[in-house]
């Protein structure tokens, strides 16, 4: 019923005042409100920088709060491929024929998601792996592997929701739904993210790498279904890139041998910034 509703209901004004409410500064009222978010959600604020959820402004401020500083160590072994973000990996695989598994029974294409056969033809016969960041996840992304930003595509679209139900439902979300793509480059070869908007995450920003940032909402400032280039000093796996203004999906791609994976067990595997996702990259 919900996935059916979300095909008539404006999705992008109630994303929009969504976004606005959850950045008006209400008092007691908004520390009212993100009390009962962490209580019905069972967020676990033990691992961020500031746990008392009056201290938060903004339900905003609090939804994309910042780690403490010693949350969420890099293994020391630095040929290992990390989690961007924290979440539940839905799929993971080898990119077959430039196909994508969404859900059992759904399918998609490299091209469609990234909308540009240069960048589609960096990860011919590659990997990916789907990370959901439901409510209660910490919503700031950071780098995989270290490397250099070198293309960025902003892709405008629909923001249907993204949990389960609805990636179950509706063919080729990833490749309807408002997305940014930026693409790395690493002395192993090339990684992207692909930060995909959802149901009341209308916006999305990217403040490390670019000169200007980048944000999606409430303007844009790059423009869209454009191959921007990029050139940018090298970041090291684990620094922190961007932020999503409510929950989603990151889907990082991998270059066809640019890490020995193994054998891809991690579905529906909950899994945090910093974790090992089993790859370890071909130096």
């Amino acid at each position: 019923m919900f996935v059916l509703l979300q095909k008539v209901l404006p999705k992008k004004t109630l994303s929009a005042l969504f976004g606005i409410g959850s950045r008006l500064h209400l008092g007691p009222l908004s520390s009212l409100i993100i009390r009962l978010y962490i209580y019905v959600y069972k967020v676990d604020m033990s691992d961020a920088k500031i746990k008392d959820p009056s201290a938060y402004p903004t339900f905003n401020h609090f939804f994309t709060r910042e780690l403490a500083s010693d949350a969420r160590p890099q293994p020391s072994d630095q040929g290992k491929v990390t989690s961007p973000v924290d979440g539940t990996i839905s799929q993971s695989g080898d990119i077959k024929s430039e196909i994508l598994i969404q859900a059992k029974g759904k399918q998609y294409s490299l091209k469609n998601l990234l909308g540009d056969d240069k960048l589609a033809a960096l990860f011919l016969n590659g990997t990916y792996h789907t990370i959901y960041l439901a409510p209660y996840n910490y919503h700031r992304i950071h780098m995989p592997s270290d490397g250099k930003a070198r293309f960025l595509r902003y892709t405008p679209g629909y923001l249907f929701s993204v949990n389960k139900n609805t990636v179950n439902n509706i063919n080729n979300l990833f490749c309807v739904n408002e997305r940014a793509s930026i693409v790395y480059e690493s002395d192993s070869g090339f990684f992207a993210l692909v930060m995909v908007g959802a149901l009341n995450v209308g916006s999305f920003e990217i403040y490390t790498h670019l000169q200007s940032g980048f944000i999606n909402r409430p303007k844009h400032n790059f423009k869209p279904d454009t191959l921007h280039s990029l050139q940018g000093e090298k970041f090291i796996r684990g620094t922190e890139l961007g932020r999503f203004n409510m929950g989603s999906t990151v889907i990082l791609l991998t270059a066809r041998n640019f890490a020995s994976w193994g054998e891809f067990d991690t579905h529906e595997k909950s899994i945090s910034v910093g974790a090992e996702l089993g790859g370890t990259i071909n130096l």
